[in-house]
């Protein structure tokens, strides 16, 4: 996983040539199209971050049984319990992998302590895939969609792969209705989709990665530059991160329109 996968990769447009090609002789076969999808999207994550699947996957089956006893119980508050005994344990892997390292920082300064500070991985879409599993389990509480009776299509929302490493985040009350119901799949779905993978491709490639070059190389040595320089390159940097992320929602939202899902 040093060479996590993109969208943008061409080893992956290969491969999603061809996964696309099976999906359409599948798609009418409603739990086999299902199944190929989860076992690629599972693949997909792996190849951007390795052995971290195993998380990915105990996160998933801890909050879909989380969610099926908090519908169960009638105590409020045994369910409001569950609710944040659920939650603090989906947090506690995004805090202990994105933010230990500043927590430790802080404390060997602020304490004169001399806590080893490891460099860590940090999961591919781990801070997506959280807050969407925590949309979940929220959504089950407060009534606003029942958990999931099939295992099979909680595993689909989560795993689902076009929006898995960098979004955008989908609530479950807006994408599990779809997937027993895909959008049919006809030449004007083809168009809206394709444009907005072109769209995508175009923000992250020709936009983002422009501004990166320029933020990079002032970044690099902010003294060898004038003061309109370095500010040029602060704004650069948040224009450069705003269509990184736009680019890659537009190609996740093509890929998924491809497959009849929005």
């Amino acid at each position: 996983f040093d060479t996590p996968w993109f969208f943008t990769n061409y080893s992956f447009l290969v491969v999603l040539g061809f996964f696309l090609l099976v999906y359409s002789l599948l798609y009418n076969k409603d739990l086999l199209s299902k199944l190929y999808l989860i076992i690629f999207s599972l693949f997909f994550y792996y190849k951007s971050s390795g052995p971290f699947l195993i998380i990915f996957i105990l996160l998933i089956l801890g909050d879909y049984n989380f969610a099926k006893y908090i519908e169960r119980i009638k105590s409020t508050r045994a369910r409001k319990f569950l609710l944040i005994f659920s939650i603090l344990i989906s947090l506690s892997f995004l805090l202990y992998f994105k933010y230990s390292g500043f927590f430790l920082i802080n404390v060997n300064e602020l304490f004169s302590m001399n806590f080893v500070i490891e460099k860590l991985f940090l999961p591919i879409g781990i801070s997506f895939y959280t807050f969407q599993s925590i949309s979940y389990i929220v959504d089950v509480y407060q009534g606003k969609i029942k958990s999931s009776s099939n295992f099979v299509d909680y595993a689909f929302y989560m795993t689902f792969f076009p929006h898995l490493v960098a979004g955008p985040i989908v609530r479950a009350s807006d994408f599990i209705p779809q997937i027993n119901n895909p959008l049919q799949i006809d030449r004007a779905l083809l168009k809206t989709a394709l444009f907005r993978i072109v769209l995508g491709f175009s923000k992250k490639l020709i936009i983002a990665d422009f501004l990166g070059k320029f933020v990079d190389i002032v970044h690099s040595n902010p003294k060898l530059y004038s003061g309109v320089e370095n500010l040029i390159s602060m704004y650069a940097y948040s224009f450069q991160i705003y269509f990184d992320f736009s680019g890659y929602s537009d190609i996740a939202i093509g890929i998924a329109l491809l497959m009849g899902y929005k």
